[in-house]
């Protein structure tokens, strides 16, 4: 992670979120020419904002990150779902798998587990977002834990997969005692009839209709277009 050099003041005008008009969001502060900041238009017909994320060294919009979601919690939708993309739009969103149980609706057996967390979460790591996964392979195995990291820096999100030495769960508890760190509260809900994938894609255009994406398939960081 890039540090600051002594001295760096922000340039960012992005002071938080306006309103949210179906799937644009508004945001607060003026740029330089003391416009009002561009709206973030995102792929889908209505979302819920959770919160900005900003890399450690502001460069400005191109360093603030909107995480959002898709569906509702209260009904455990089909849809329901978790997005991260830049707030100047120069970027795809990346969809992740919403956090909490998923269940088979045949067994009634837990299948996948995940507990999701954005900020300063773990020692040693920048900001991002961090998901602490366990999935069920077969009946006869206990289940398979791994940690899926997206740290922020400058205008990029880097994604790793952490399958072995995997850190503690309470460790970045520890982090939200602190308030560095939140966490965002799980569902649970039944298994679709597509088995999910505990990678990371980046969303396109159809992921907004009705038919379930593949969640979370690897990408590459996120580029300016």
């Amino acid at each position: 992670m890039t540090v600051p050099p002594p001295g760096y003041q922000s340039a960012n005008p992005i002071l938080g979120i306006d309103r949210v008009e179906g799937g644009t969001i508004y945001f607060k502060g003026k740029n330089s020419d003391s416009d009002d900041i561009k709206p973030l238009k995102t792929p889908f017909n209505k979302i819920n904002v959770l919160d900005l994320m900003k890399a450690e060294q502001d460069l400005g919009p191109e360093s603030t990150f909107v995480l959002f979601s898709i569906g509702n919690p209260q009904t455990a939708s089909s849809d329901l779902a978790i997005f991260l993309m830049r707030a100047d739009g120069r970027s795809r969103p990346m969809h992740l798998i919403y956090p909490g149980q998923v269940k088979d609706p045949k067994t009634g057996q837990t299948v996948h587990r995940l507990h999701s967390f954005y900020g300063r979460c773990l020692p040693k790591m920048g900001t991002g977002f961090f998901t602490f996964q366990w999935e069920k392979i077969d009946r006869r195995h206990s289940m398979q834990s791994s940690l899926l990291v997206l740290e922020l820096d400058r205008n990029a999100v880097h994604e790793r997969l952490i399958e072995r030495r995997v850190p503690s769960l309470s460790l970045t508890q520890r982090f939200v005692r602190s308030k560095q760190c939140k966490e965002i509260a799980g569902v649970t809900r039944n298994m679709s009839r597509h088995r999910y994938d505990l990678n990371v894609r980046r969303g396109e255009e159809d992921d907004a209709t009705d038919e379930e994406p593949k969640e979370n398939q690897t990408s590459e960081e996120l580029k300016s277009e």
